[in-house]
């Protein structure tokens, strides 16, 4: 039997931005994805927290550029490690795993009923997207 380390309340998309380019010319597609998560632990019970997730399709100058669209999608994701002892703060990489899978169903849903090609992507390398976070912060 597997025991579960956390508990994961709930999950939401909190924030949407999203812009067609209607002068978009081009069949070709290589689609730039961009995820930047943050963690946010409860101060007065440090076994809960959030874990918030921006995800970007392209960028903001996606006209110029040429691209079909702009989405920027905010998610957070609710969990609690209480049943551990343990501050949730040890289960980032956890949360990240469990919040993920649901932004790429989110990103393909949202573009297929927006009208355009669904964007689908490959399922993400946690430990990597950690590495390249930390070390772009270490660069700045």
């Amino acid at each position: 039997m597997i025991e579960e380390l956390i508990d994961f309340i709930d999950i939401k998309i909190v924030d949407t931005d999203f812009e067609v380019n209607t002068d978009f010319e081009g069949e070709d597609i290589h689609y730039q994805v961009n995820f930047q998560p943050a963690f946010y632990i409860n101060k007065e019970n440090k076994t809960d927290g959030i874990v918030r997730v921006v995800t970007t399709v392209f960028d903001e100058d996606f006209k110029e550029k040429n691209q079909p669209f702009y989405l920027e999608m905010t998610v957070q994701g609710h969990f609690n490690s209480e049943k551990t002892g343990k501050e949730l703060s040890e289960f980032y990489m956890n949360c990240l795993n469990i919040t993920i899978p649901y932004i790429r169903s989110y990103v393909t849903t949202f573009t297929s009923l927006a009208g355009i090609n669904p964007v689908t992507f490959p399922p993400i390398n946690i430990y990597d997207l950690i590495e390249k976070i930390s070390s772009e912060e270490d660069e700045e």
